[in-house]
């Protein structure tokens, strides 16, 4: 599945940019595999392999940035790259968290406020993109500001207002399903900050 992820989403890009659309993301077909390899390995693992695998995945970070440093070095930014090997980072970090769950790692993630964005995360994977280009295009596009300045407007006042909107998305579309679900007793605890 990971092998097949990859060829179709990379395939995808790379027929788009042929005939000029450079935009696609389809090569996010590819991330969404690693989140499922990373996902199947956590489950499945005897415990045997558990401190193998912990191993591999603490070796796995430095060699992932000396290889995007490398490759940013010699090609400039390129969205392909740049993504699939922060796909890969964060697959391997989601895994060694699921490894190690009492590790520092697992524990700094773990934060309540962090814990309270998960909770409504999927909302904002669904609208951030649409409200970011708003936040770019009615201010930092429209006022001429520089590159730098735009970036850090919209990292600042875009990230509060998406995290706001896609609580309140999550809150009018999304939780009232989970409560009717049939498992909604352990989804709702999940969402529900008070629990």
């Amino acid at each position: 599945m990971l092998a097949l992820t990859t060829i179709f989403g990379y395939s995808l890009s790379f027929m788009f940019g042929f005939v000029g659309f450079t935009n696609t993301f389809s090569h996010y077909i590819a991330m969404f595999g690693f989140g499922m390899a990373a996902a199947h390995f956590a489950f499945t693992l005897h415990a045997a392999a558990l401190r193998k695998a912990a191993n591999a995945c603490y070796a796995f970070v430095p060699i992932m940035a000396i290889i995007g440093v490398g490759l940013h070095h010699k090609l400039g930014t390129n969205n392909l790259i740049t993504d699939a090997l922060m796909g890969l980072l964060v697959a391997d970090l989601l895994l060694l968290m699921s490894l190690k769950p009492r590790g520092l790692l697992a524990r700094a993630f773990s934060i309540r406020p962090l814990v309270l964005i998960g909770s409504f995360s999927y909302s904002i994977y669904l609208i951030q993109f649409p409200l970011q280009q708003l936040v770019w295009q009615w201010s930092a596009d429209a006022a001429g500001w520089s590159r730098s300045t735009a970036f850090f407007f919209v990292a600042a006042f875009g990230t509060v207002s998406i995290l706001i909107l896609s609580f309140g998305f999550f809150q009018l579309f999304e939780r009232p399903y989970l409560k009717e679900s049939a498992d909604g007793r352990s989804r709702v605890a999940l969402a529900d900050t008070n629990a």
